[in-house]
């Protein structure tokens, strides 16, 4: 488990570990991404917002680096449900 103690919003740092605790190691719907995925991005945008690029820089990386982390699971069989990913 990673922890970014840069992350100033404690909210989005628990959301963030209470859904890669859920999470396996294959992705059953978009809903495993979209939801994890936006939050590094607001995260990313709040940090653009109010840091210099001196000191955003590496927590900028290391929410990239969590982005790519779930991007790169792979995806679940289908079961033939609308919404889910198909191998």
């Amino acid at each position: 488990m990673i922890f970014l103690n840069s992350w100033q919003d404690s909210e989005l740092n628990s959301s963030y570990t209470s859904h890669m605790k859920k999470s396996t190691a294959t992705i059953q719907s978009l809903d495993d991404l979209i939801g994890p995925c936006s939050r590094i991005l607001e995260e990313i945008q709040r940090i653009n917002e109010t840091k210099t690029a001196k000191h955003g820089c590496a927590d900028i990386a290391k929410l990239l680096g969590h982005m790519s982390s779930l991007l790169n699971r792979r995806p679940a069989e289908s079961s033939g449900r609308p919404g889910f990913i198909t191998a």
